[in-house]
C-alpha cells in the first residue's frame, strides 16, 4: 500500500507549473512556477518562424526548470510515484527534461489542461493512475 505522501504530481503548461505531493487521499501544492514567455503572433514570414523558434526554446527552458525543481523535491523527500499532467503537445518536452531518477518513478501522464484546477480536481483526474500503481 502506498502512503499518501509518496506521490508527486506536476501540472505543466507552456508557461507555468504547479507541483503537488500527496496521494489518493488528496494532494497538497508545494510549489508554483510562472515563467514569462513571449506570446505567439500571426504575422507570418521569416520573422514569424524565428519568433516561434524562440518561443519553443523558452518552453524547453521552462520544462527543464520544472524538471530541476522536481528533482530537488525528490532528493529532499523521495517520491515513489510521479504523474505529469500536460497537453500531448507538451508531453515529449516535459518527459525529455526529467532526470533519470524521476523517469524511474514516472507512472504516466494525463493529457489535460488543469493549470487552474483545484487540488481536489487534480487528485480526481490522476486517481486512475494512482489506483493502478
Amino acid at each position: 500500500m502506498v502512503s499518501d505522501g509518496d506521490w508527486g504530481v506536476a501540472v505543466v503548461s507552456r508557461r507555468a507549473a504547479r507541483l503537488f505531493r500527496g496521494g489518493p487521499g488528496g494532494l497538497t501544492e508545494f510549489m508554483t512556477i510562472d515563467d514569462e514567455l513571449h506570446r505567439r503572433h500571426d504575422q507570418g514570414g521569416w520573422s514569424q518562424a524565428r519568433f516561434q523558434r524562440g518561443i519553443e526554446e523558452q518552453v524547453a527552458a521552462h520544462a527543464r526548470g520544472v524538471g530541476e525543481r522536481l528533482l530537488r523535491a525528490h532528493r529532499r523527500r523521495p517520491l515513489e510515484h510521479l504523474v505529469i499532467v500536460c497537453s500531448d503537445e507538451l508531453r515529449p518536452v516535459v518527459e525529455h527534461s526529467l532526470h533519470h531518477e524521476l523517469v524511474e518513478v514516472l507512472v504516466g501522464t494525463v493529457d489535460a489542461d488543469l493549470e487552474h484546477a483545484t487540488a481536489a480536481d487534480i487528485t480526481q483526474r490522476v486517481a486512475p493512475l494512482m489506483e493502478c500503481a
